[in-house]
Protein backbone atom coordinates (compact mmCIF):
# COMPACT_ATOMS: atom_id res chain seq x y z
CA UNK A 1 0.00 0.00 0.00
CA UNK A 2 2.73 2.54 0.63
CA UNK A 3 4.34 1.64 -2.31
CA UNK A 4 1.23 2.58 -4.27
CA UNK A 5 0.96 6.03 -2.65
CA UNK A 6 4.62 6.32 -3.41
CA UNK A 7 4.17 5.70 -7.39
CA UNK A 8 1.37 7.95 -7.61
CA UNK A 9 3.37 10.93 -5.32
CA UNK A 10 5.99 10.15 -8.41
CA UNK A 11 3.92 10.16 -10.88
CA UNK A 12 2.13 13.57 -10.21
CA UNK A 13 5.73 15.19 -9.08
CA UNK A 14 7.24 13.98 -12.65
CA UNK A 15 4.10 14.89 -14.13
CA UNK A 16 4.25 18.54 -12.25
CA UNK A 17 0.20 17.99 -11.75
CA UNK A 18 -1.25 18.98 -8.81
CA UNK A 19 -2.72 16.22 -6.97
CA UNK A 20 -5.88 15.04 -6.68
CA UNK A 21 -5.95 13.76 -3.11
CA UNK A 22 -3.57 14.81 -0.69
CA UNK A 23 -0.86 12.42 0.83
CA UNK A 24 -3.02 12.83 4.16
CA UNK A 25 -6.26 11.84 2.46
CA UNK A 26 -4.63 8.85 0.42
CA UNK A 27 -3.05 7.67 3.89
CA UNK A 28 -6.25 7.78 5.23
CA UNK A 29 -8.27 5.68 2.50
CA UNK A 30 -5.78 3.11 2.70
CA UNK A 31 -5.29 3.25 6.26
CA UNK A 32 -1.22 4.10 6.57
CA UNK A 33 0.62 6.61 8.24
CA UNK A 34 2.26 9.64 6.94
CA UNK A 35 5.38 8.72 8.26
CA UNK A 36 5.45 5.29 6.45
CA UNK A 37 5.23 6.95 3.26
CA UNK A 38 8.14 9.50 4.13
CA UNK A 39 10.30 7.18 5.72
CA UNK A 40 13.52 6.08 3.61
CA UNK A 41 12.26 2.81 1.26
CA UNK A 42 14.87 -0.07 2.04
CA UNK A 43 14.77 -2.70 -0.92
CA UNK A 44 15.23 -6.29 0.24
CA UNK A 45 18.03 -6.89 -1.80
CA UNK A 46 19.75 -4.25 0.72
CA UNK A 47 18.16 -6.14 3.37
CA UNK A 48 19.53 -8.99 2.72
CA UNK A 49 23.02 -7.70 1.98
CA UNK A 50 22.85 -6.31 5.17
CA UNK A 51 21.82 -9.67 7.15
CA UNK A 52 24.66 -11.28 5.25
CA UNK A 53 27.14 -8.66 6.25
CA UNK A 54 25.81 -9.01 9.99
CA UNK A 55 26.50 -12.80 9.71
CA UNK A 56 29.52 -12.62 8.45
CA UNK A 57 30.77 -10.18 11.20
CA UNK A 58 29.07 -12.21 14.14
CA UNK A 59 31.13 -15.04 12.93
CA UNK A 60 34.34 -13.09 13.42
CA UNK A 61 33.48 -11.14 16.50
CA UNK A 62 33.27 -15.12 18.00
CA UNK A 63 36.39 -16.26 16.39
CA UNK A 64 38.41 -12.94 17.91
CA UNK A 65 36.64 -13.61 21.27
CA UNK A 66 36.93 -17.57 21.47
CA UNK A 67 40.73 -16.82 20.44
CA UNK A 68 41.34 -14.55 22.93
CA UNK A 69 39.00 -15.02 25.58
CA UNK A 70 40.31 -11.89 27.79
CA UNK A 71 40.01 -9.48 25.01
CA UNK A 72 36.79 -6.93 25.55
CA UNK A 73 34.85 -5.15 23.14
CA UNK A 74 37.21 -2.22 22.20
CA UNK A 75 40.12 -4.53 21.38
CA UNK A 76 37.85 -6.83 19.52
CA UNK A 77 36.15 -3.61 17.29
CA UNK A 78 40.12 -2.99 16.67
CA UNK A 79 40.76 -6.63 15.97
CA UNK A 80 37.64 -7.41 13.58
CA UNK A 81 38.52 -3.70 11.48
CA UNK A 82 41.74 -4.87 11.07
CA UNK A 83 40.80 -8.19 9.63
CA UNK A 84 38.21 -6.77 7.54
CA UNK A 85 40.62 -4.47 5.95
CA UNK A 86 40.27 -1.22 8.14
CA UNK A 87 36.53 -1.50 7.13
CA UNK A 88 34.96 -0.42 11.07
CA UNK A 89 32.69 -2.28 12.87
CA UNK A 90 30.29 -0.61 15.16
CA UNK A 91 31.19 -1.03 18.80
CA UNK A 92 27.43 -1.40 19.94
CA UNK A 93 27.29 -4.29 17.92
CA UNK A 94 30.00 -5.96 18.70
CA UNK A 95 29.15 -5.73 22.50
CA UNK A 96 25.86 -7.10 21.63
CA UNK A 97 27.15 -9.87 19.39
CA UNK A 98 29.24 -10.29 22.79
CA UNK A 99 26.46 -10.11 25.37
CA UNK A 100 24.17 -12.54 23.10
CA UNK A 101 26.83 -15.04 22.69
CA UNK A 102 27.90 -14.49 26.36
CA UNK A 103 31.48 -13.94 25.42
CA UNK A 104 32.04 -10.98 28.02
CA UNK A 105 35.28 -11.01 29.40
CA UNK A 106 35.47 -11.13 33.28
CA UNK A 107 38.83 -11.67 34.67
CA UNK A 108 38.87 -13.30 37.52
CA UNK A 109 38.94 -11.48 41.45
CA UNK A 110 42.51 -10.70 42.44
CA UNK A 111 42.68 -13.10 45.92
CA UNK A 112 43.17 -10.43 49.03
CA UNK A 113 44.38 -11.66 52.86
CA UNK A 114 41.58 -9.55 54.74
CA UNK A 115 43.26 -11.43 58.36
CA UNK A 116 46.55 -12.40 59.77
CA UNK A 117 46.76 -15.98 60.69
CA UNK A 118 49.93 -15.25 62.70
CA UNK A 119 49.74 -11.52 64.69
CA UNK A 120 52.81 -9.94 65.76
CA UNK A 121 50.84 -9.09 69.30
CA UNK A 122 50.10 -12.24 70.95
CA UNK A 123 47.34 -11.76 74.08
CA UNK A 124 48.65 -10.50 77.43
CA UNK A 125 47.43 -13.49 79.55
CA UNK A 126 49.24 -16.15 77.45
CA UNK A 127 52.86 -16.43 76.62
CA UNK A 128 53.57 -15.41 73.02
CA UNK A 129 54.71 -18.54 70.81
Amino acid sequence: MIELIRTEINAHEQALTPHRLSVASMCRLLNVTRAAVYRPHHGQVATQIAVAESADVRREIMEVATQMPCYGYRRIVEEVSRRRGGSRVNHKQVRRVMHAENLVCRRPKRFRVTSDSRPRLCCLSEPCR
